[in-house]
């Protein structure tokens, strides 16, 4: 595995066991206005978009 993605890994790994909740969101279909007030919500209650 090249060291970016080792790194990129790591980083992943960290936030996931830092974080009581992982949550996976198919966000297809959405339009970006859409999408805006989704990643708004998320940051009003404190979670990260990635």
């Amino acid at each position: 595995m090249r060291e970016e993605k080792k790194l990129i890994t790591r980083e992943y790994v960290e936030r996931l066991n830092a974080s009581p909740y992982f949550i996976v969101v198919n966000y297809e279909g959405l339009r970006v206005a859409q999408f805006e007030e989704l990643r708004n919500r998320l940051a009003d209650a404190s979670a990260e978009v990635h």
